[in-house]
Order: C-alpha cells, then sequence, then structure tokens
C-alpha cells in the first residue's frame, strides 16, 4: 500500500458534546427518580399516578442519553474478517468474486435510545389521559400516545437487524439502521468524514450514473434514514467506533487496484480499524 505515517484523524468535539449530554442525562435522570419517589414520601401530593409516569419519562429518556453518549467502544468485537468462496458473490452483487470480507459491525445505541424514550413517554401519556379521563381532557392526549408508540416498532426491527458495514475488494454494503445501500469501488468518487451537522457519517460518494449503486429503505412506520439524493453510502458516526479509520479505510480501497485491495482487507484492514497498526 502506499506509504504514509498518518493515522485516522480524531474529532475531539463529538467527545465533549458526548460527555455534555451524559451530564445532562444524569441531571434528568434526578429529576426522575425524585418524581418517581414522591408519592411516597408526600402522599397526598397530587394525583398518585401522573408523577411517577412522567418520571419513569424522564428516566427512560435519560438512560437513551447515556445509551448514546457513553457507549463503550468494542473494537476487538465491532470488526472481523471472513473469507468469501470464490462461487460467491460481492456484497455489491458481483458474481463469482470471494476474496476476504471484512466486518464492520454498528453500534445499538440509537436504537435502543429511540425504543427506550419511545416506551418512556407513551407510558407517561398512557397515565396521564387516563388520570385525566378519556371522555375528558384525556382524549387530546390520545395523538401523543400514538406519536410515541410509534418510534418503537422501528427500533425493535433495528435492533434484530444483523447491522454491518460489509467491505470486499469489489465494493461495499450497508445494512444500516433503517437502510441496505451497496457501492462499487469503480465507481466511488470521493470519500469524506462529515462531523458537523445533525447527522454526521463518513460519506462515500459515487458517480451519478453507478451502475453498482443500490439503495432500499427499509421501515414499518417511520423511516430511519433519509433517502439520498445522490449515490452516497452514508455510514452515521455513532455507529461506528472509528470512523475515522473508517474513511481511511474506504479512501485506500477506492484509490486502489482490485488486487491490492484483496491483500489488504486479508492483512491490514482489521489493525487499522481497532487501532494497531497505522497505514503503511
Amino acid at each position: 500500500m502506499p506509504s504514509s505515517d498518518q493515522r485516522p484523524p480524531t474529532h475531539h468535539t463529538p467527545q465533549r458534546r458526548r460527555w455534555g449530554a451524559a451530564m445532562i442525562g444524569a441531571v434528568i435522570g434526578a429529576i426522575g427518580v425524585l418524581l418517581v419517589v414522591v408519592p411516597f414520601l408526600a402522599p397526598d401530593a397530587g394525583d398518585p399516578l401522573l408523577l411517577p409516569a412522567l418520571g419513569v419519562a424522564m428516566l427512560a429518556a435519560a438512560a437513551a442519553m447515556e445509551i448514546g453518549a457513553l457507549a463503550l467502544p468494542r473494537p476487538a468485537k465491532a470488526v472481523s474478517t471472513e473469507d468469501s468462496p470464490a462461487s460467491a458473490a460481492s456484497p455489491v452483487g458481483v458474481a463469482g468474486a470471494g476474496g476476504p470480507v471484512l466486518r464492520v459491525r454498528m453500534r445499538t445505541s440509537v436504537p435502543w435510545s429511540v425504543a427506550l424514550v419511545g416506551v418512556g413517554f407513551t407510558v407517561f401519556f398512557v397515565t396521564a389521559a387516563l388520570g385525566m379521563g378519556l371522555d375528558g381532557g384525556g382524549l387530546f392526549l390520545l395523538p401523543f400516545v400514538l406519536l410515541f408508540a410509534s418510534l418503537v416498532p422501528d427500533a425493535v426491527m433495528t435492533l434484530l437487524r444483523r447491522r454491518a458495514l460489509l467491505i470486499d475488494p469489489q465494493g461495499a454494503r450497508l445494512e444500516g439502521w433503517g437502510v441496505s445501500a451497496a457501492l462499487a469501488w469503480d465507481d466511488v468518487t470521493s470519500v469524506d468524514l462529515e462531523t458537523r451537522g445533525r447527522r454526521p457519517a463518513v460519506l462515500v460518494h459515487g458517480r451519478d450514473d453507478a451502475p453498482s449503486w443500490r439503495h432500499h429503505r427499509i421501515r414499518i412506520i417511520w423511516p430511519t434514514e433519509p433517502r439520498p439524493t445522490r449515490a452516497t453510502l452514508a455510514v452515521p458516526v455513532v455507529a461506528l467506533d472509528a470512523p475515522g479509520a473508517v474513511m481511511v479505510l474506504c479512501r485506500e480501497l477506492a484509490a486502489s487496484t482490485l488486487e491490492r485491495r484483496r491483500s489488504f482487507l486479508a492483512h491490514g484492514a482489521t489493525g487499522l480499524l481497532t487501532g494497531d497498526r497505522s497505514l503503511v
């Protein structure tokens, strides 16, 4: 591979944001615990169900923030390489491709967070609606019940899927939280690491007329991934243990020949993603 001592880029701002979110989650969780125990400390403090229900909702929101912010990296388990038989098709559908296949498993912090928020606030609004009476003001809370309950099915489906970025010498396939997409390395024009905005991601851009480009959104109720406006594999930064290393790997593979891709995926790619080696 080309000689370079440069290691994958690191970004400290997302780390500060994670710790900030963790602190906010801790405060919300403390308030939730207080609301849950209030009826036991002050039995006459209003509706005996409403405050605990709100406390449960806040605890669910706090747990979601903590999971999203403090999910520990697991590089040894997140990256693996397997040999594909010569008769097998590559992730982008090239028949008889064979060769090494790198599997980068995606984190589950976001779908877990969405599921917890959906369940917590559904419990809260159901309790509030029953406390107010369905023949009165509680009826107006039912849309909120349906809104938060509708978040749960897609989050659960995402957790049940085998979420991973599959990379082989011919191309890459993303089996993401709510999308299945594929792109061949020969069709890639650039690879970027976007850490700003609402959806930081590793972006693998392809030609607009790329014949290998495939994209399918997977959903039950709500689409969890936006519809792409161009041929781009977008792997969320929060789904990866080492997004900078994934970007470096994708750039290297897109600029290499087929045989050099085979060699690097077989001998060096896993070490690059786990931090055991630099790109040399």
